[in-house]
């Protein structure tokens, strides 16, 4: 991967992190997700919170990322929290969608699991940093 398009999935991989932390079950029970709270608190003080405005997404990369969305739709369970993304399940789709994504796309999505299964792991009250991984 060249200078440019590292750059571009360390940028990809802070928005995911950023988003996957806005999805994250806040409150005791649990029922509702950071982002849907935040949005709540935005509507009714007309002030932006902390914590929601985040990383954009690198637009050369939204399709990665939409990508990496379809595929978690069909993402297994583990035993600790979500199973990393299964590249059986992968092919299955690529065969069913007739889309063959490039090899470095794949390594992409590959990142944005791992981020994805770490953020899971673990519950943060505040918002991931932005810092160069």
């Amino acid at each position: 991967m060249g200078k440019f398009l590292t750059g571009l999935v360390d940028e990809l991989v802070r928005f995911a992190r950023h988003q996957f932390w806005l999805d994250q079950p806040v409150g005791e029970a649990g029922s509702e997700s950071r982002r849907v709270h935040l949005e709540s608190v935005a509507r009714q003080t007309k002030k932006l919170p902390a914590g929601l405005d985040g990383p954009a997404c690198p637009w050369e990369l939204e399709p990665v990322w939409s990508l990496f969305l379809e595929f978690s739709q069909f993402r297994r369970p583990g035993f600790s929290g979500p199973a990393a993304l299964c590249p059986a399940d992968m092919v299955a789709w690529c065969q069913l969608t007739s889309r063959w994504p490039e090899p470095w796309e794949f390594d992409i999505v590959a990142k944005l699991d791992r981020a994805y299964r770490v953020a899971a792991a673990k519950r943060e009250e505040q918002a991931p940093e932005v810092t160069d991984d």
